[in-house]
């Protein structure tokens, strides 16, 4: 199995859309067999032809566009988003307990938690303002 933890400044990158370094870790079972920093391509379809054709088969990373998202999950990549941190802790936590926990998240992302008034989804309810349905 091989994890990609996309990164910036050993930290999970903000923006995987437009991240261009993966830090890869290869596992046998629970162990480590190799770890490489890896550049990308800069362009989402190169980027996901390479994850695909490297054997990728979880991705770590932050804000990811919901184009974007929905090829890499086409291509067979389980994916953990909308996270931030720093990549060393973020990674020895997901390899000792197989899970992300929530304080990964990023900061004021409730994705996982949508509203019923359906915020979240793109189907805001303006009340006032320049916004109010006329």
């Amino acid at each position: 199995m091989i994890i990609a933890l996309c990164i910036w400044q050993n930290r999970i990158a903000p923006v995987f859309d437009v991240g261009t370094t993966l830090l890869l870790v290869e596992l046998d079972g629970d162990r480590v067999m190799r770890r490489v920093e890896e550049r990308v391509p800069e362009d989402p379809a190169g980027k996901i032809h390479w994850l695909v054709t490297a054997g990728v088969s979880e991705l770590i990373c932050g804000a990811v566009s919901r184009p974007i998202r929905m090829m890499l999950e086409a291509g067979g990549i389980v994916i953990h988003d909308f996270l931030a941190g720093d990549a060393e802790s973020l990674l020895a936590v997901r390899l000792d307990t197989g899970t992300i926990p929530e304080m990964y998240r990023m900061p004021g992302c409730g994705r996982r938690r949508r509203r019923r008034d359906g915020c979240g989804n793109g189907q805001h309810q303006h009340k006032g303002g320049r916004h109010a349905k006329r």
